[in-house]
């Protein structure tokens, strides 16, 4: 592999997102050795966001992907927050030790989202805010469980904003 980053037109899923990050600490570790990418990876700030893609490229768009026949919105979210412990818990074996996480921010009020609710007068779609609050709660419980099971993990959660 490379130590390129290819940009795309659309987010990695979450494996591939650490596959990413598995070669940077390979790219570190020739360039600095192993002890320094170990202090560089430990004392990083690691930001991390899940579930705006999810929600509106994957689930919310019945016919690209079929998620939404294959799951109904609580079970979509649950997926999705195994994804995003999964994804914690190996980065955390990987290293990192200072993680902020963020929550689902008002996606029915987004603009495009509220541009294709123009037939019900272009307003908020409130069913996305109302899955985007009760994905916000699954996650800041993962959250205190994971800060349990991990007690070197520091683990900040920052709720999505709502207006």
């Amino acid at each position: 592999m490379s130590c390129l980053h290819v940009v795309h037109a659309q987010p990695p899923p979450l494996r591939q997102e650490v596959e990413y990050y598995e070669e940077y600490q390979r790219c570190l570790r020739a360039r600095v050795g192993p002890s320094r990418t170990a202090a560089i990876v430990r004392g990083a700030l690691h930001v991390v966001s899940i579930g705006t893609n999810g929600f509106l490229e994957n689930y919310f768009l019945p016919l690209a992907t079929g998620r939404f026949a294959q799951f109904t919105p609580p079970e979509f979210e649950d997926f999705l927050v195994a994804g995003a412990r999964q994804f914690l818990a190996r980065i955390h074996r990987l290293g990192a030790r200072r993680v902020t996480f963020a929550g689902l921010a008002a996606i029915g009020c987004l603009p495009l989202e509220r541009t294709t609710n123009a037939l019900r007068g272009g307003g908020c779609v409130e069913e996305y805010n109302d899955v985007a609050r009760s994905f916000n709660a699954k996650l800041q419980a993962m959250v205190r469980g994971l800060r349990d099971e991990f007690p070197r993990l520091r683990l900040a959660y920052k709720p999505g904003n709502f207006w």
